[in-house]
């Protein structure tokens, strides 16, 4: 069994069920699909986008991804003393230089830090303030080719190859299929003042999906 490699952030997890899911993100999870991993600030998150809507089908829909897709698939690694300590260090640092980050993100950077993980995000710009410190970032939404042929940013560990599923499709496994609505949308993490506010974001989630893969 691989490793855990990557964590996967919170706006990664909603992508492959867009109306058009970025190609070259279903690439990185197919290449990664046995090292792939959560925060739990992600999966509060995505929990809490998910409370937000009203009863009724597409809550139900959402509901049944995250709880028997992503749940069953995805380890959710917590943020522990090791993880506080580093985020408490960074923030610090920082805050010496000027910068504050969102704190979630920092919460984020420290959980895949400190699990020698590499954060997979489309939001560089909000955690290459940690580049210094060790952390290492890769953009799946890049297409320019095979995600397991581009550079990482500042990339200090060696993660541990992709190994695709041999006997299931691990994207349709995780998010069924993506017959999108592009009228529906799952709240999405904003830097907001140091806090997490969340906006829906059109086409996220479909209004309908195969529950039968």
């Amino acid at each position: 069994m691989a490793r855990v490699s990557y964590l996967l952030d919170t706006h990664i997890v909603s992508e492959p069920l867009a109306r058009k899911p970025n190609p070259g993100l279903l690439e990185g999870i197919r290449l990664h699909s046995r090292e792939l991993a959560i925060a739990t600030i992600t999966w509060q998150e995505l929990l809490y986008g998910m409370l937000l809507l009203p009863e009724g089908k597409r809550r139900h829909q959402i509901e049944d991804y995250l709880l028997h897709r992503v749940r069953p698939t995805l380890p959710i690694l917590g943020f522990d003393a090791a993880a506080a300590r580093w985020q408490a260090e960074q923030r610090a640092r920082l805050r010496g230089i000027g910068q504050t980050p969102a704190y979630p993100d920092s919460q984020i950077a420290a959980i895949a830090a400190v699990n020698e993980c590499v954060l997979v995000t489309r939001n560089v710009a909000d955690f290459e303030v940690f580049l210094a410190a060790g952390l290492t970032i890769e953009n799946w939404f890049d297409d320019r080719g095979n995600p397991a042929d581009r550079p990482p940013l500042r990339r200090s560990l060696q993660g541990v190859q992709g190994q695709p599923w041999a006997d299931a499709d691990p994207v349709g496994e995780m998010v069924g299929s993506q017959a999108a609505d592009p009228g529906a949308g799952f709240p999405t993490r904003h830097a907001d003042a140091g806090l997490c506010r969340l906006e829906k974001r059109p086409g996220d989630f479909p209004e309908n999906f195969d529950h039968g893969r």
